[in-house]
């Protein structure tokens, strides 16, 4: 009889301890859960946001080009040069002075352009990437929260298997 409530006495303590251990996983894994939820909400949201982008485009109007900064300075400052050089070869408003400031002025347009291009490609790409490195960090913090639950999912199926095996063995 001393021996058998011995026993029984052994397993209850060793119950009641993996119920503790069990208790403790749990609030571990909601601890861990909480920490990291802002990185996988944020991670959420990136993704959507990038759902939602719409591909590159780039459709600037002559009145757009015309307005970025520098441009009307650099115009006129060129279309001066232009008309000076043909001024000092005797050239004045013939039709190769025209020509050159045709030319310059066409040149001026395409190479602004592209600069507006670039600028805008640049941007377009810098804003993806950012969202990009959002959407990674919730993806990881998404994988650790269920690498983490797994983990504890384990841990409390052994503490529950332990339980009953002491269980048995106090009866």
């Amino acid at each position: 009889i001393i021996g058998a409530v011995a026993s029984s006495s052994a397993a209850s303590q060793q119950q009641k301890g993996l119920q503790s251990s069990i208790t403790a996983q749990q609030q571990q894994q909601a601890i861990t859960r909480g920490d990291l939820l802002p990185y996988n909400q944020q991670g959420q949201a990136a993704n959507s946001q990038i759902s939602g982008m719409s591909p590159f485009s780039f459709a600037p109007t002559e009145a757009n080009l015309q307005s970025t900064p520098g441009y009307q300075f650099t115009q006129t400052q060129g279309l001066k040069a232009v008309q000076n050089s043909a001024a000092a070869r005797g050239l004045g408003v013939s039709g190769a002075a025209q020509k050159g400031a045709a030319n310059f002025a066409t040149g001026l347009a395409d190479t602004t352009y592209q600069n507006q291009f670039g600028n805008a490609l640049q941007t377009y790409n810098t804003n993806l990437a950012k969202l990009q490195g959002q959407a990674n960090l919730g993806e990881n913090a998404a994988a650790q929260t269920g690498a983490f639950g797994t983990t504890t999912a384990q841990g409390i199926a052994q503490s529950y298997a332990s339980q009953g095996q002491a269980g048995a063995a106090g009866a």
